[in-house]
């Protein structure tokens, strides 16, 4: 009896072994699977990513350029004395986009600001602000 349970412990261990050298196979093959799903969904994003920057490189571009022509043709001098100020503010929408160094919520405050005070001169030609 001694030496039958020997032999069906070492038959046992031969199974685990099989096994665990079945089951690590399988891991490895799911994890390569996994592997390459990711890789091609990287790809896949970087891809979008890479198209969505030119997209909108362009949009703010096209808007930029389009702004400035309707304004010119719809305020001509007033515009143009004062486009500094728009000029300015795609500047910071274009920094803020390329390089995220721009707090864009101090810049929308800075635009506005701005184009209040030039606003109120041209409204108000008898008053005027000191410009900073």
């Amino acid at each position: 009896m001694f030496l039958r349970i020997i032999v069906v412990n070492l038959k046992s261990a031969t199974l685990k072994v099989h096994f665990a050298t079945a089951d690590e196979k399988v891991k490895v093959e799911k994890k390569k699977r996994s592997e390459a799903s990711r890789k091609k969904k990287l790809s896949h994003h970087a891809k979008n990513f890479s198209s969505f920057a030119e997209f909108f490189t362009d949009l703010l571009a096209n808007s930029k350029l389009k702004f400035h022509k309707l304004f010119q043709k719809t305020y001509g001098i007033i515009y143009e004395r004062n486009s500094d100020v728009f000029i300015d503010f795609f500047k910071d929408l274009e920094d803020y986009y390329d390089r995220g160094d721009v707090d864009l919520e101090e810049a929308l405050k800075k635009f506005f600001g701005k184009l209040y005070q030039r606003m109120f001169v041209v409204f108000n030609a008898q008053h005027s602000f000191d410009y900073p």
